[in-house]
């Protein structure tokens, strides 16, 4: 079994164990170089899928805002539109509150002017 093959095997963890106790010798033994070149091509896949996780986290939040977007445009135009129906509704009010009024006029006249005519025929 080659090195590579070995420190594979072993994990980034036991290998810094193994390293700290100069299991491949010292700084100048090639072993040791390799090892630590090992650990440094690891740090990076670390980095790398840690960037690649934080890429895909941040797209599945720009999704989740284009959705939040979306039904907040939906919420305004229908808040806009029952704003104009209840501002229609209340137009339509006011004109049945004349009418009734109106109304309340002509019969209170009618009542009085025939009081008047039973009065004095």
């Amino acid at each position: 079994m080659n090195l590579i093959d070995e420190l594979e095997k072993l994990g980034e963890q036991e290998v810094r164990k193994r390293l700290a106790n100069n299991v491949y010798g010292d700084h100048r033994n090639p072993n040791n170089s390799s090892v630590q070149t090992w650990l440094r091509s690891k740090e990076v896949e670390g980095e790398e899928a840690r960037s690649e996780e934080a890429i895909t986290v941040a797209r599945e939040a720009n999704d989740l805002a284009c959705v939040s977007n979306s039904i907040a445009l939906e919420a305004k135009e229908l808040a806009r539109s029952e704003a104009a129906s209840a501002a229609t509704s209340a137009r339509w009010a006011k004109i049945a509150a004349v009418i009734a009024a109106i109304a309340a006029i002509i019969s209170t006249a009618t009542t009085i002017i025939i009081a008047l005519y039973i009065k004095n025929p």
